[in-house]
């Protein structure tokens, strides 16, 4: 028997380490364009986000180790006019934004859900 805890740190350990060890040379990698919400991949198709997608994908590009907890996401995802969304309102965000890329630029769950943590992102993604 194993704690949770020792075992969430082994995981992490290992995961830090695998992205080196597998070759980038194909990768595929998503740009954002923070000023009109246009989500672009590296093989020349985009993506148009609404304002709150492209605050949820900004801040997910932004959390250390492109993780972040879902109390963060809320907040960032808040309206320009305050109105704040539920967990579960996230929730359906987030798949219709894998949904959403998935058609728009052919790549699979960009966005990944850790169980007991938050959401993050299964490519790497540069802000403009």
């Amino acid at each position: 028997p194993t704690s949770a805890v020792e075992l969430m740190a082994v995981i992490e350990n290992l995961a830090r380490r695998l992205p080196a060890a597998v070759s980038h040379a194909h990768e595929d990698h998503v740009e954002l364009c923070r000023s009109n919400g246009l989500l672009q991949s590296n093989h020349g198709l985009s993506c148009q986000l609404t304002a709150t997608e492209a605050r949820v994908i900004e801040a997910l590009v932004l959390a250390p180790q492109r993780v972040a907890d879902i109390d963060y996401l809320l907040t960032q995802a808040r309206s320009r006019d305050g109105s704040a969304l539920s967990k579960e309102t996230l929730a359906v965000m987030m798949s219709r934004l894998r949904s959403k890329c998935k058609q728009a630029l052919g790549l699979d769950n960009i966005v990944v859900a850790h169980r007991g943590v938050g959401y993050g992102l299964s490519v790497s993604c540069r802000l403009r």
